[in-house]
């Protein structure tokens, strides 16, 4: 699961959420698994697809439910990608 979403993936890595497909890609795959990304594999696709996921499965904002305030954590991914797709107004 992402959020509150139930996520499958098929043997070529490729990616299904709420019953729509996305290719798996090395950038992709960075944001999604790990708390440190190395951020020279992200391609800007990466990083709007990766919202898209975000703004589908709510996995941004606290409890996972759509109007809370987004989560801040203080790791590394947050600081180096998720921060910068959701900006503090």
């Amino acid at each position: 699961m992402i959020g509150d979403s139930i996520v499958t993936v098929d043997k070529e890595s490729n990616i299904t959420i709420n019953g729509k497909h996305y290719k798996g890609t090395m950038g992709l795959w960075e944001l999604l698994t790990r708390k440190d990304v190395e951020t020279k594999a992200i391609m800007e696709s990466d990083l709007k697809k990766y919202k898209t996921f975000s703004d589908m499965t709510n996995v941004h904002l606290e409890d996972f439910e759509p109007g809370n305030d987004i989560l801040i954590v203080c790791g590394p991914k947050f600081t180096k990608a998720i921060s910068k797709l959701f900006p503090q107004t």
